[in-house]
């Protein structure tokens, strides 16, 4: 222990205080007032009320244990083993977990293949998370070795591998396996719970240990390999049942799942984590933020975090799971008061305790807090206070930013930087508690919660509370080895080899009144009260244990449970009854035995005091009620007829009849007259002259009370005693003799050790017979000397003396006199001491003697909690140090203050840095004689205040400050008047007067402008509000039906329109081309035919016979010939590749569209040789991709052998796609289509009201209504059709429902197009026809633009009849509408019409203004619709079909994996991304972003920007990399991020099952080539394809050659003479293709 002074004079005080009375710790606020001692406290309880029932002994440090409540074993997890252990803590089973090989630097072994460059060497293992999981019966145990590895061990024996995991050849990420800190001194907290559905998962919090913390070893590492990607927080998956998602984040998406530090700013936000629990539904975790640690001390860095689980029953939605980041919320604990804070937490216990003003028990949060001096404190938090705390700040948030929470952008999952306001969005009471994915997240809150030391020791360690009986009961445990029990009174238990107590402690779960704790070696079972060694109630009562009472049957100190007869009411009497309910019986008169087998004929019973008069028999009864109950017998003694009369006095109903007392209803008569009294016998007969003797008479019938005796000595009277007249008169002799008196005793308390001097004060001390004074009736005390009068002990004084007077009930308390000067003692709990000067600052040793003797406290502080480690090191001495005395000034360190006689003097006086700590009372400050009223307002401050008149009204005064015998004079008052400063004064407080009356006035004018503008605003928002509710109305009814009428109106009946092979291959492996010549070559041109206009075929330079010039065609037909010999040449051809690859001047069209889409086609009747020389081409990128970063292969297409593996996959899996896909594709784009067509579209911008890209979305309320109309199409042999369309349509659009409606059977390259058509309406009987167009001489102006008439514009009523007729010639009409010139022409909306909408004028204020971000929620409407189709899309795309299964795919996924594993790449990313490049990437995203070049159909600008986002949406299935959303991410990626994740296993799935299926030979895979290839002989014109590679074989001859020339195989092979023969023959013979591609 240690105490500082300062060196000079000033004095300080030791504080020596004593537990008083029993207080009852019912509330924090009592609890607060039992406990304001200090670390001098010595007072306590004997260790008996706690004992150590079971101990076992670990020989390494012990790290986690658990009790398992139904079988009552105790798991023990300590560095390199795991012990088993039964109720009684002994062994059962044993496990060695460690030393094993590892290296933080490598990955888990567990990881297949995992590389490491690094050596391993012989490491421990320090058990980090042990969790009991008893309805799959596994114990999770996870170590520091293998990067944080866990497995899951049998409960009935921990020897035995519950399940194992990984699985051998599993798929596993490190994610899976990387799961608690990896090192010794890092932190991880966990548990487990069960969501709604009952699936088991896991909490984890663990340190980051990564790269640039202290934790990560000094190495020359290229990477981290350790925790870069692993969270602080995550919730993961335990179902056992599901093996390939154990220790996954299981929660989609699954980076909502996870509580993931930035990198960047890893080193501001260091947690430490200390432990986690549940209450309710929510999940707390306390945490330290040792990045703050050092910075400031006032501030704390204890942190608790709320996570809410999905657990509860009452969410209305279930069908989404709970994500961690939407609902957490941290906010700081602040434990102190005025400055003084301890920051950090060490220990927390959640419990329920009864509270003094509020009925029933309440939960609340306490938690042991330290600072940087090893100081510590227990403070409670108020659970319903942390509640309404998170509420109002969700609250806060919701409004704008606020100064009083924060967004965590810290962290990669938060929702954006700062709050948002959320303009009229109520928040339920589920937003308030756990958030959602609308509102910010995750959220920290500024102002910590902040609560008062209830109790301040040093070295706390761990805390555990109970409530017993309605009183709070809180375990301490000390980092030297002390168990602290307290509740109004204090016990304390020393624990074995005085180790530091670990920061869990828990009860034991079947019998609350055991306590399991763990120290550095031991598990230790401790039972928490032993009552039995209190022998009387009153004992038992006063020894303030809430777990003892008084068993009154048994007649015994005992817990309640022990209390055989405690169901019986009134059986055991609790503490908060008290002693005074204790049992108690008086016998009168002395001489009745008070043995219990005493026979008495008749008991009466008296229930005193206002109670009736009860006669009961013979017989054993018992009362509990709190009654004092007095026995009598009315002929007990030997009683006369005086003796039983005066009984009456006492309440006994007894009578005097038949020369014997008997009660009074068994005598008649009763006789009321005595015999005459007669006296037997007077002593003493002899006794001092001084008098004082008391007389002592005895005899008979002597009278019934004393009023009636009067007795004299000689002529002297003596005085009776009342109180002494029983069956005998004491009286005392007349003055001068007096009986002995007694008044005081001193002192009551000293030491156990004895020897302590006691005082007796009283009168005549040496009457009557010898003296003799016992202690406690049993222990003789000798006399020393006895005086006649009063004396005061005069101790000398440089000796100390202690006086300790033993009592049953009550410890020993200490006075002492100092070793330096007379102490005083104001109190019996309070000693002050002066220390004498000293010249330096120095450390000296304070010393304590009692009686004589140096005190160690060995026999009264062993069981205390007044000794820290310090005292224990030091014995019998207590160290003191001296440091520099203080320093003080005032505020401005002015020297001379002024003041005016009559006013209140105040004096501000700051206090320099000093080591000293003061309390206020030592400081006193004085002005010339007059003293200071000082108020502080922090340590380093404090007010000095005269009210009063100064004693001196002139003159100089010194200020000076005193702290003991310290004391300086600061500075000097002036007293003195000043006219002209009064006069300054009252001028400045005029002027400011009439200041504030101008500011007043133009605040209240302002005030009511602003009043009414926030009116007008309300108004304005309501209305608005209004529009938004009935949008979101509109389009949730619209979300609800859209499926059932589509699935109506979808008419599959129609077959589906697939394109040939040749015209699919040409329009994949040329898409440019086919764009270019889509008006001229592909779309076809119509003629008139009776059954409707027919298309003629389309045709393509491909697909058309070869005719070269007639006069150059034997040559060329033999360059050809010999030219195709070269190519089926490897070496040559491998050559011919690379050599044009390396000219700088080869474009990348020429590259993908032209020289590898023109060499497949050229050898495409050789598919296995294309295949070969395809991989030999591969392996050449994958070698040159291995150097630099692997997993940019196939990325992009920039390289001929990525084309020709693209165009290889279309081949092969044309057949797959035509039959498993085709039916889901062609589904989902008519439904796209229909979907887009029940709502409005505008014909010039394309903008609809349902769509999926947020660019095309008709962001206007545009009032549209469904109309049906029959046609009649002229010519074309079929009845008039119903057709559906809006009022809202063009007359373009109308006609191209018209024709859907016709030809929906047909191939889209058949149908004549609307300007082709023509539409006439008949009105009906009497009016004429009229011939429908978008522009007419009707057609009308808006905002200086013609807008296109529509459906409405004609009044064409529900019902109407309209003709259709090809038109003999397509005349030059209006065109496109989409190529219209948006300055002159308009449909329904303008463009950019955000912005043309805030400049219209007045007259155009009919249209509403609503915000055009409400209408994203008709992407939801759409997206809800397809979904159904896009699901079954992906399905057919992802699973895999027994009788058609793609074997290109297993042929090229083996090739891939074979060339990893060559070259040592292990990462399953890696491979991953490779397989996604080559397929998914490669050939389906083109599929779906062109289904022109499956189907012959017609895809519109709009369509193609729906597959867009579904394109992308699959994108991001097919990626590895999670995805990072916000609020300002675009729509197309946020629109299907709640499926991703789905569709990401999907992914997964599909890319096992493929490795699962049996490898596939070179011969089966060429059989299946060939056999595509002669299914398809003779489609393409081959010799066109070899004639336009040849131009670009002339073109770079000279480099062809030069690498032919390099090359030793194609010299030897004179490869190089070969196609010289080329050249020559096809010299000037060039076919100039129309097409280029």
């Amino acid at each position: 222990m240690s105490t500082k002074r300062s060196a000079g004079n000033t004095t300080r005080y030791f504080l020596l205080a004593q537990c008083s009375s029993p207080v009852s710790l019912t509330t924090p606020a009592l609890f607060l007032a039992v406990f304001l001692t200090s670390h001098w406290t010595l007072h306590s309880r004997p260790v008996g009320a706690l004992q150590i029932q079971q101990a076992f002994t670990s020989p390494n440090e012990t790290n986690n244990f658990v009790v398992d409540e139904v079988s009552r074993r105790v798991y023990l997890a300590t560095v390199n083993s795991l012990y088993q252990l039964n109720a009684t803590l002994v062994t059962e089973v044993e496990n060695g977990t460690g030393p094993v090989k590892d290296s933080m630097l490598c990955h888990a072994p567990q990881l297949p293949q995992a590389p490491c460059e690094h050596a391993k060497t012989l490491t421990d293992n320090y058990n980090k998370l042990l969790v009991l999981d008893r309805e799959q019966k596994v114990l999770v145990t996870c170590g520091s070795v293998y990067q944080g590895f866990c497995e899951l061990r049998k409960m009935d024996n921990v020897s035995q591998i519950a399940v194992e995991f990984p699985k051998p050849n599993a798929t596993v990420f490190p994610s899976m396996l990387n799961i608690v800190a990896n090192h010794p001194n890092a932190s991880t907290v966990g548990l487990i719970f069960r969501s709604q559905e009952g699936t088991p998962r896991l909490l984890v919090g663990a340190t980051y240990t990564g790269m640039g913390t202290e934790y990560f070893p000094k190495n020359h590492s290229k990477e981290d390999l350790r925790f870069e990607n692993t969270p602080e927080i995550a919730i993961r998956s335990l179902n056992t049942k599901d093996l390939n998602r154990l220790f996954t984040y299981d929660i989609n998406p699954s980076e909502d799942n996870v509580f993931k530090i930035k990198q960047e700013v890893k080193p501001k936000n260091k947690l430490s984590f200390v432990h986690a629990f549940t209450q309710k539904s929510y999940s707390y975790i306390a945490i330290n933020n040792d990045a703050n640690t050092g910075l400031k001390e006032s501030q704390p860095n204890s942190i608790l975090a709320r996570i809410c689980l999905d657990t509860d029953g009452t969410r209305k939605s279930t069908s989404e799971s709970r994500k961690l980041t939407e609902s957490y919320i941290q906010m700081g604990l602040k434990c102190g008061a005025n400055g003084d804070i301890y920051n950090r937490i060490v220990s927390v216990f959640p419990a329920e305790i009864n509270v003094e003003d509020r009925a029933g028990v309440e939960p609340y949060l306490f938690g042991v807090f330290t600072k940087a001096n090893r100081k510590s404190a227990l403070c409670a938090f108020r659970f319903a206070d942390i509640e309404e705390t998170i509420r109002q700040g969700r609250r806060n948030c919701s409004n704008g930013p606020n100064s009083d929470v924060q967004v965590l952008d810290s962290v990669i999952q938060g929702s954006g930087a700062e709050c948002e306001t959320k303009v009229k969005v109520v928040l339920q009471p589920e937003l308030l508690n756990c958030g959602a994915a609308h509102l910010q997240h995750p959220l920290a809150l500024r102002k910590p919660l902040s609560a008062a030391p209830l109790y301040e020791a040093s070295g706390l360690s761990s805390v555990a509370v109970d409530n017993v009986h309605n009183r709070t009961v809180v375990f301490l445990g000390t980092v030297n080895g002390r168990l602290h029990k307290v509740s109004g009174t204090s016990w304390s238990l020393r624990l074995p080899a005085g180790e530091s107590v670990h920061h869990i402690m828990t009860f034991d779960p079947n019998d609350r009144d055991y306590l399991y704790l763990m120290t550095t070696h031991h598990l230790l079972r401790v039972q928490v009260a032993v009552c039995g060694q209190y022998t009387s109630c009153s004992d038992c009562l006063s020894a303030c244990d809430a777990f003892c009472g008084w068993c009154t049957l048994e007649s015994r100190c005992s817990i309640q449970r022990e209390c055989s007869s405690g169901g019986v009411s009134r059986s055991w009497i609790s503490l908060k009854e008290g002693p005074q309910q204790c049992p108690s019986m008086t016998f009168t008169p002395p001489e009745f035995s008070t043995t219990t087998d005493i026979k008495v004929p008749q008991t009466h019973l008296i229930l005193n005091p206002d109670r009736h008069i009860k006669t009961l028999p013979q017989t054993v009864f018992f009362f509990f009620l709190p009654l004092w109950l007095e026995v009598y017998s009315c002929s007990g003694g030997d009683s006369d007829c005086s003796q039983c009369w005066g009984r009456e006095q006492q309440g006994h109903l007894c009578a005097w009849c038949d020369n014997s007392c008997r009660p009074r209803q068994q005598c008649q008569p009763i006789g009321l007259q005595c015999p005459d009294p007669s006296v037997h016998k007077i002593q003493p007969l002899n006794g001092p002259l001084g008098g004082g003797t008391l007389l002592t008479v005895q005899g008979r019938n002597l009278g019934r009370g004393s009023a009636e005796v009067k007795v004299t000595i000689g002529d002297v009277p003596c005085d009776l005693l009342p109180d002494r007249y029983t069956a005998h008169i004491v009286t005392p002799p007349p003055p001068p003799p007096q009986e002995p008196k007694l008044d005081d005793l001193m002192p009551r308390y000293g030491p156990l050790a004895g020897g302590t001097r006691l005082t007796i004060r009283g009168a005549s001390l040496k009457a009557g017979s010898a003296v003799k004074v016992k202690v406690n009736a049993t222990q003789d005390c000798e006399i020393d000397r006895i005086y006649n009068s009063v004396e005061n002990l005069v101790f000398e004084r440089w000796k100390l003396l202690v006086i300790c007077l033993i009592s049953q009930a009550e410890s020993c308390d200490l006075h002492v006199l100092s070793d330096w000067q007379v102490c005083s003692i104001p109190s019996s709990t309070l000693i002050l001491c002066r220390s004498p000067a000293a010249g330096q600052s120095q450390q000296v040793v304070a010393q304590f003697y009692l009686n004589g003797i140096l005190y160690r406290g060995d026999g009264h502080t062993s069981s205390g909690l007044a000794l820290d480690e310090e005292e224990e090191s030091h014995g019998g001495h207590f160290l003191f140090e001296y440091v520099e005395d203080p320093q003080f000034y005032t505020a401005n360190k002015e020297k001379l203050i002024k003041h005016h006689p009559g006013e209140p003097l105040t004096l501000i006086i700051n206090k320099g840095p000093s080591e000293l700590d003061l309390t206020e009372d030592e400081y006193s400050v004085m002005i010339g004689s007059d003293r200071c009223d000082i108020s502080f307002n922090n340590k380093q401050m404090f007010h000095c205040t005269i009210n009063r008149t100064l004693s001196f009204r002139t003159g100089d005064l010194p200020v000076t400050v005193r702290v003991g015998d310290f004391q300086k004079v600061i500075a000097v008052v002036q007293n003195g008047g000043n006219e002209l400063a009064i006069i300054v004064t009252v001028a400045v407080c005029c002027v400011l007067l009439l200041l504030c009356t101008v500011a007043l006035v133009v605040y209240c004018t302002k005030s009511r402008r602003a009043e009414r503008y926030w009116q007008k605003t309300l108004l304005q928002m309501e209305e608005m509000e209004s529009q938004i509710r009935e949008e979101i109305r509109k389009g949730f009814a619209e979300l609800q039906t859209d499926m059932t009428d589509l699935t109506k109106e979808l008419n599959r009946s129609q077959g589906i329109p697939f394109l040939e092979y040749k015209q699919f291959v040409t329009r994949t492996f040329f898409p440019k081309m086919c764009s270019d010549y889509e008006r001229s070559l592909v779309q076809p041109v119509y003629k008139n035919d009776p059954l409707g206009p027919r298309a003629l075929p389309e045709t393509h330079p491909l697909l058309q016979e070869w005719q070269p010039p007639n006069t150059t065609r034997p040559n060329m037909e033999e360059g050809i010939t010999l030219f195709s010999t070269l190519l089926n040449n490897k070496h040559f051809l491998v050559t011919f590749v690379h050599a044009l690859e390396q000219q700088k001047d080869f474009a990348v069209r020429d590259r993908l569209c032209n020289l590898a889409s023109l060499l497949t086609i050229a050898l495409h009747g050789k598919l296995e040789y294309y295949t070969s020389i395809m991989k030999e081409l591969l392996v050449d990128l994958i070698d040159a991709s291995a150097s630099k970063n692997p997993k940019l292969m196939l990325r992009r297409t920039e390289s001929v052998v990525e084309k020709m593996l693209t165009n290889w996959m279309s081949i092969c899996m044309y057949g797959y796609l035509k039959e498993t896909v085709g039916e889901p594709f062609f589904l989902l784009l008519c439904a796209i289509k229909q979907q887009i067509n029940k709502g409005s579209i505008d014909a010039i911008t394309g903008k609809a009201r349902y769509t999926l890209n947020e660019e095309w979305l008709l962001r206007e309320n545009i009032e549209a209504k469904p109309l049906n109309i029959n046609v009649s199409f002229q010519g074309f042999g079929m009845d008039s059709v119903s057709v559906r369309v809006m009022n809202t349509d063009t007359i373009c659009q109308l006609k191209e429902k018209i024709l859907e409606a016709f030809y929906k059977n047909l191939p889209y390259s058949q149908w004549p197009r609307e300007e082709d058509v023509e539409l006439e309406w008949f009105p009906g009987v009497g009016c004429r026809s009229r011939i429908l167009q978008d522009l007419d001489n009707t057609s009308v102006m808006e905002d200086g633009r013609k807008k296109l008439n529509t459906v409405f514009h004609y009044q064409i009523p529900e019902g109407a009849s309209l003709a259709m007729s090809m038109k003999d010639k397509r005349e030059n009409t209006l065109g496109r509408a989409k190529d219209l010139d948006t300055e002159k022409y308009v449909h329904l909306v303008l463009p950019h019409d955000e912005l043309t909408e805030m400049k219209k004028s007045h007259r155009h204020s009919h249209r509403k203004k609503v915000l055009p971000e409400i209408y994203l929620t008709r992407l939801l409407s759409t997206k809800g619709t397809l979904q159904k189709f896009l699901d079954d899309l992906f399905q057919a795309i992802l699973s895999i079909s027994q009788d058609r299964p793609p074997l290109a795919v297993k042929y090229f996924f083996d090739f891939l994996e074979e060339q990893a594993d060559k070259r040592g790449i292990t990462d399953p990313d890696t491979l991953h991304i490779w397989k996604t490049n080559s397929l998914p990437l490669r050939f389906w995203v083109n599929i779906l972003k062109n289904p022109q070049f499956v189907f012959d159909i017609d895809k519109t600008d709009h369509m193609d920007a729906c597959l867009s986002v579904i394109a992308q949406a699959f994108i991001d299935a097919c990626s590895i990399s999670d995805l990072q959303l916000g609020k300002d991410s675009p729509t197309n990626k946020l629109l299907y991020a709640k499926e991703i994740p789905e569709y990401k296993k999907r992914v997964q799935s599909y890319y096992k099952q493929i490795q699962d299926m049996p490898p596939l030979s070179e011969q089966e895979m060429n059989a299946h080539l060939a056999e595509e290839s002669r299914k398809y002989r003779n489609e393409f014109n081959t010799n066109l394809a070899l004639t336009e590679i040849y131009k670009y074989a002339k073109r770079y001859r000279t480099q062809v050659v030069n690498a032919l020339d390099s090359n030793p195989t194609a010299r030897r092979t004179q490869l190089q003479h070969k196609f010289d023969q080329v050249i020559a023959l096809m010299e000037d013979n060039i076919y100039e293709c129309c097409s280029e591609a």
